[in-house]
């Protein structure tokens, strides 16, 4: 005699398995509320590599992306667009960076689109060279909307004065643990 698996265990399954396909499709955790924070793990590259050397990444955990070729543009984007809910205390946009940049002529963007708009929104320039940080970007303009994030980098490939054509002036960008959060604690901001 077979046994047959009632029609409410059957439908609350598929409900399952269809939460876990969208959720593989939009990046986005199956459990989270919008009232959480959100880590931001699927992205389109340009010119990035995924590092799986901890000896690389931020406190020794592989992991991290960087752009190491620096004679072109490039970017590393979210796949998905996130909602900056309007109850959020203080939201913020969170993650470890280290960056490189010969003769600091170099510099890597943090720019914010929102959902529906042609437009990307520069909120931070990071240039210079410095070792691994925690950079926290204020997102209090942005609660009601969803964004999408991405890191861009374009080389300078102008002249200075009294040097030759900068075809060569590297610029390296790490980034890791890039995450959404929704009350960041603190309105101080700086980097």
């Amino acid at each position: 005699m077979k046994k047959r698996i009632p029609n409410i265990l059957r439908m609350i399954i598929w409900e399952l398995l269809l939460l876990v396909a969208i959720s593989l499709y939009t990046g986005l955790p199956v459990h989270a509320a919008s009232s959480q924070d959100m880590e931001i793990n699927r992205w389109y590259i340009h010119r990035f590599s995924l590092i799986l050397s901890p000896y690389s990444c931020h406190d020794g955990v592989p992991g991290c992306y960087a752009n190491p070729d620096y004679h072109v543009n490039s970017w590393l984007m979210s796949q998905a667009y996130f909602p900056i809910e309007q109850a959020w205390a203080k939201p913020a946009l969170t993650f470890w960076v280290k960056h490189y940049s010969q003769r600091r002529l170099n510099f890597c963007y943090v720019e914010l689109q929102k959902e529906g708009s042609v437009q990307w929104d520069r909120v931070k320039v990071i240039g210079g060279t410095r070792d691994w940080y925690e950079m926290r970007i204020d997102l209090s303009a942005y609660r009601g909307e969803r964004i999408r994030v991405k890191f861009f980098c374009e080389p300078n490939r102008g002249t200075e004065e009294g040097r030759l054509n900068n075809l060569f002036n590297k610029q390296i960008l790490y980034i890791q643990d890039v995450k959404l959060i929704a009350d960041s604690g603190s309105n101080n901001f700086k980097n």
